[in-house]
């Protein structure tokens, strides 16, 4: 059976409610005591998970709560990707985005 990918505007919905969740609440739990690792949050609950890595992560929280989308993030302070900084520079480079 093929997975169905929710329209952009619900995943859109569904990630800014995630965001909204981890800077309104989770962060001041989680930061700066999990800086560094993982955060798996459950936007349509608020549940959340925290592990080492975005895999763990998802595959605790998804144990929890095996519906609905999962949205992960870095806890604490951005860092930057040096994978994100080469898709980037990649897509300039090939002018694929504008």
């Amino acid at each position: 059976m093929p997975i169905q990918t929710p329209p952009q505007n619900e995943l859109d919905r569904l990630s800014n409610r995630g965001r909204a969740i981890y800077d309104d609440t989770l962060k001041a739990i989680l930061e700066p005591q999990f800086n560094g690792q993982i955060v798996a949050i459950h936007p349509d609950s608020g549940d959340y998970e925290v592990a080492r890595n975005s895999p763990h992560a998802r595959k605790a929280l998804r144990a929890r709560r095996p519906e609905g989308i999962i949205i992960t993030t870095n806890i604490g302070p951005a860092r930057v990707d040096s994978l994100t900084l080469r898709m980037i520079a990649g897509q300039w480079l090939t002018g694929g985005s504008k």
